[in-house]
């Protein structure tokens, strides 16, 4: 990502430069307007006193950002820590709350659209799929995103249907892991559809499927580490490579109708992630290895239901955002290793 960036700077400069001595062109760079509703309004990014950056659907895609980890390293005031898509926190300015997964409320505020699905310890990791922007909000933000805002806040806007013309796109990737020593492949697949139906009604769908492949392996051992313990077991039946092999699946449909005194959105989203396994591994057992004796798989469904009313009231706007966020996560953490030396439930490290 940092290459990419970097990249594009010095030939931005050279390509300045270069069209300077050439021709002393008269025509000058026009700054492209991020129009952003991080304030609840619709506002361009330079008329915000407060401190606001948006990550645009085109640097998205430039940047080949797939989930919450990528992004994260395009905004300077924000941390991120996961052992797997779903399960990581979010910090801002390094302000960070007790780690434990399930004990305290979250520093950052996390949001879809106008929809809060904060969950401490577990926050939702959005497949970067026909993604208008990323508006992330470094500082506190509790008069306008509420409790866990301490710190923070990060919006996911999505693509809203276009009654103005009919759209569509297909999109696969392919990418080689430098991680894995068995270079084992990821894969995307994403299709979008935008369908007017007439001057002011229009219906957005989209679809995607993905793997990324896992380089962690669990190998042969027993229990029975540091020479501390007797009882040992061994755990041949669940040695595999890449555990972590993680795959997402999912789709958004929305419909949307204009009308002279504002609009009526509706929209269904759902994303399935799942793995065998998480990315940690011990470096005590080797490079990209661990010792388990039980599986560990995670399965994270969730499924958000919205429906957005704007009215102008001639003196003032009237929004309505009303949302329904359901989210089943099944998972398993096996400590028979490492929790009987510590005296407590502790994770691996990675």
């Amino acid at each position: 990502m940092s290459t990419l960036t970097k990249t594009q700077k010095v030939t931005g400069v050279a390509a300045a430069v270069s069209a300077a001595l050439a021709g002393y062109t008269t025509t000058q760079a026009q700054l492209e307007e991020i129009v952003v509703t991080a304030t609840k309004k619709t506002e361009n990014l330079q008329d915000i006193a407060g401190n606001v950056q948006a990550i645009t659907e085109s640097d998205l895609k430039k940047a080949q950002v797939i989930g919450m980890e990528d992004y994260a390293k395009l905004i300077p005031s924000m941390s991120y820590v996961n052992y797997l898509p779903g399960t990581g926190k979010v910090y801002f300015r390094g302000i960070a709350d007790d780690n434990g997964t399930f004990i305290s409320e979250e520093s950052s505020a996390l949001y879809i659209d106008e929809q809060p699905v904060t969950q401490a310890g577990m926050a939702v990791d959005v497949r970067m799929v026909d993604i208008a922007r990323i508006e992330a909000l470094a500082g506190p933000q509790g008069s306008l995103y509420g409790s866990s805002a301490q710190s923070g806040a990060i919006r996911i806007i999505t693509n809203k249907p276009d009654p103005s013309g009919f759209e569509a796109s297909v999109d696969m990737t392919l990418r080689a892991s430098a991680t894995s020593p068995r270079n084992e492949d990821s894969w995307d697949i994403s299709g979008m559809v935008n369908v007017p139906i007439s001057d002011n009604f229009a219906i957005r769908a989209v679809g995607f499927t993905a793997e990324d492949g896992g380089y962690v392996d669990v190998v042969e051992g027993v229990s029975a580490r540091f020479g501390l313990n007797k009882n040992t077991d061994f755990n041949p039946l669940v040695v595999r490579e890449d555990v972590n092999t993680f795959k997402s699946t999912g789709g958004r449909i929305f419909a949307r109708w204009d009308n002279e005194s504002g609009y009526v959105q509706a929209g269904l989203s759902a994303q399935n992630n799942s793995a065998d396994g998480y990315n940690y591994f011990d470096q005590s057992v080797g490079d990209l290895q661990r010792v388990s004796f039980y599986d560990e798989p995670r399965d994270d469904d969730w499924t958000q239901l919205s429906l957005t009313v704007e009215h102008d009231l001639g003196f003032a706007k009237l929004i309505s955002a009303t949302s329904y966020f359901d989210r089943d996560v099944y998972y398993v953490n096996d400590r028979t290793t490492y929790s009987m030396y510590f005296g407590t439930f502790c994770y691996y490290y990675g």
